[in-house]
């Protein structure tokens, strides 16, 4: 404990030394002291142009975005107020004085070096009042209004803005697919789930797929650009983690180390970066699939038992298979959880360079887990079971884990497959809003009632002091990124598109639970969790990747639902199997190969943003070139004639011009 004191005493003296203001306040029951950091507006700036925090310019000067100087400060909007600065970008500025370097202006604090000794117990920025209840009216308790991107952008950062902007996007196209599904549904339940609708219904919904994502990219764009971190990962910094060896040489765009041992004689500065030997992480890439691939194995066979445990359920009574079904989405979200903690341990074992590489490839190891926990059931049901009265039925009938297999009523399993559908979505639903929310506040409350109760009874008179906004907002949950919310609705997308032919209800639920979705996870931000630090994105990263897979797959998924679970083309075209196959062959290529098509009629990025950020590049080449210009001729007018005397003594006036 004496260590860890002296260790904090050189922190608080590190921060006051790089001119951040330092204030030390004791809690309540004194068994803690919480560290109030801010910064003076000169040193704001100064920190700003060091770290090359780009800003906004004023109209006159082109509106774009430039790297903010002190010396052209006047350009920026909000020049001559305090407000040149937005809440996030000032918690940016300070957490990048906390963690540089002394000699660039900075206190040089290993943050989660720190919080891992435990010399630092939490690291958080305090939510601003005025700004905060303002989102709560505007955003939070506006269900059906637009949501105001730009603010939340100005508090939480690119990335959760980023999150919302697609939840929203998400939730419109939404709209559409239940205004076609709504038809489906309603034939389902007159003529039941084989249908002669539904083929049309799953036809339609791929096209509409197709235009959601190429949508998304555009509007992607749209935002990189407003929010000014378009090409973002080309300049995003090493992560603090990243371990290696210090090594002569830079890295490229594409991640790539450039060596520069050759040139460092011929060079006037050669960079030096940390090097991590490709070999080491191949090696460990290697060793972390292995780990991921043993999970998904234990998943598939706990999957498998959970149905045998279902057909011996049924075989007692036939109405038990619903309480297999819902043990089954208990399950599924055990096993979400208990993964994302070993994918995270594998993630940080691997050694990242930048935090998009990092996250990337977690969102790639989380969803391979989550696409064989959350769908595999459905796949069992969906190609594997078989109706009574189907002709694979005369064959005798199968056995899983020992247990006879049962067969569903009816010549297909499309009532089965679209029971468990329903059973596993309404489980997501009810059970990830009252995790996200419910149980993040009322934990919140706890230890607050905890810690007063606590406090009452060591007391003489009853009466306790309050605790402070800091000791308040140190009890709420931390809030890390957006991850596993994005990691709801992707699971949430393949529900709607891999089955829609056996639960086109889907859309309709899907849509309805992210009108509600948007302003819990608001409210969640807002209330019930600490404000998070700031994280910069121009995308959201691999998961567009996933949903392009999903959208894929869903074609291949939804023609087999409907030729072959589903006996209603079958019966209405009279198909021999064979015939069947073909037809599913002949589809598959035209609705793909459409689907292509249209995503290559629509740009990625819309004709008046690649204008946009052609002007800003020609006003920074502009600027560029005038400061150039100004520098020649301000060393010029520097240089003596040859034909004039220069004194360098003591009393010489020959003095510095200043540097503006």
């Amino acid at each position: 404990n004496k260590t860890r004191n002296l260790a904090r005493g050189r922190i608080v003296r590190s921060l006051r030394q790089s001119g951040l203001t330092v204030k030390k306040l004791l809690s309540r029951d004194r068994d803690e002291v919480f560290v109030k950091i801010a910064a003076p507006q000169d040193k704001l700036e100064i920190m700003a142009e060091i770290m090359g925090l780009s800003l906004k310019l004023k109209a006159k000067y082109g509106g774009t975005t430039a790297k903010f100087t002190r010396a052209k400060r006047d350009r920026f909007v909000g020049a001559g107020e305090l407000g040149i600065f937005t809440s996030v970008e000032r918690q940016q500025i300070i957490f990048y004085t906390i963690q540089e370097k002394p000699s660039a202006g900075g206190a040089g604090l290993d943050v989660r070096d720190l919080m891992a000794q435990k010399i630092i117990e939490k690291v958080f920025p305090l939510h601003e009042e005025t700004a905060r209840q303002q989102l709560i009216l505007t955003w939070a308790k506006r269900w059906f209004a637009p949501q105001p991107l730009t603010e939340i952008k100005d508090y939480f950062g690119e990335k959760i803005a980023l999150y919302f902007a697609f939840l929203g996007y998400y939730t419109q196209w939404l709209i559409f697919a239940s205004a076609i599904g709504i038809p489906a549904v309603v034939c389902q339940i007159i003529q039941g789930f084989d249908n002669s609708l539904v083929p049309i219904y799953c036809i339609l919904l791929s096209f509409l797929v197709t235009f959601f994502l190429e949508g998304w990219k555009r509007r992607n764009a749209e935002l990189a650009y407003q929010f000014d971190s378009y090409g973002y990962e080309e300049e995003e910094p090493v992560r603090p983690n990243f371990q290696g060896i210090p090594k002569k040489g830079f890295y490229s765009e594409q991640g790539d180390f450039v060596p520069l041992d050759e040139l460092s004689g011929r060079l006037p500065y050669v960079e030096e970066s940390v090097y991590f030997p490709r070999e080491h992480r191949h090696r460990r890439y290697g060793i972390a699939a292995a780990v991921v691939i043993l999970m998904i194995v234990i998943v598939i066979v706990a999957a498998t038992a959970i149905l045998a445990f279902k057909f011996l359920l049924q075989s007692i009574n036939s109405k038990y298979g619903v309480v297999a079904a819902w043990a089954n989405a208990v399950v599924i979200i055990v096993f979400n959880g208990i993964y994302s903690k070993i994918a995270v341990a594998l993630n940080e074992w691997e050694n990242h360079r930048t935090e998009t590489a990092y996250e990337d490839a977690l969102i790639t190891k989380i969803f391979l887990f989550q696409f064989i926990n959350s769908y595999i059931s459905l796949f069992y049901t969906a190609f594997v079971m078989y109706g009574e009265n189907s002709e694979r039925a005369q064959n005798g009938t199968m056995t899983l884990w020992g247990v006879k297999q049962r067969i569903c009523k009816g010549d297909s399993c499309m009532d089965e497959l679209a029971l468990q559908l329903g059973s596993l979505f309404m489980t997501a639903l009810l059970i990830g809003n009252l995790r996200e929310v419910g149980v993040p506040y009322l934990m919140g409350k706890l230890k607050m009632w905890m810690e007063d109760r606590k406090m009452r009874k060591q007391s003489k008179t009853g009466v306790i002091k309050a605790a402070s906004v800091a000791e308040k907002e140190s009890k709420l949950a931390f809030y890390s990124s957006p991850f596993e919310d994005y990691s709801e609705m992707v699971i949430q997308f393949g529900y709607v598109t891999l089955f829609a032919a056996a639960f086109p209800l889907a859309s309709v639920l899907a849509l309805l639970n992210n009108v509600v979705e948007i302003r819990t996870d608001a409210t969640k931000l807002l209330i019930a969790t600490q404000r998070p630090i700031y994280r910069r994105a121009s995308d959201i990263g691999n998961w567009f990747k996933i949903l392009e897979i999903i959208s894929f797959a869903s074609v291949l998924t939804n023609l087999g639902i409907v030729l072959f679970t589903s006996n209603a083309v079958q019966k209405l075209f009279n198909l021999s199997f064979g015939q069947t196959i073909l037809l599913g062959f002949v589809a598959e290529h035209v609705i793909l190969i459409t689907k292509w098509i249209i995503a290559e009629m629509i740009p990625d990025v819309p004709a008046s943003i690649r204008k946009k950020l052609a002007l800003k590049k020609y006003i920074a080449k502009v600027d560029r070139i005038a400061d150039m210009d100004l520098r020649k001729r301000t060393s010029s007018a520097s240089k003596p004639r040859k034909d004039s005397v220069v004194s360098e003594g003591p009393d010489s006036d020959n003095y510095e011009e200043d540097d503006e």
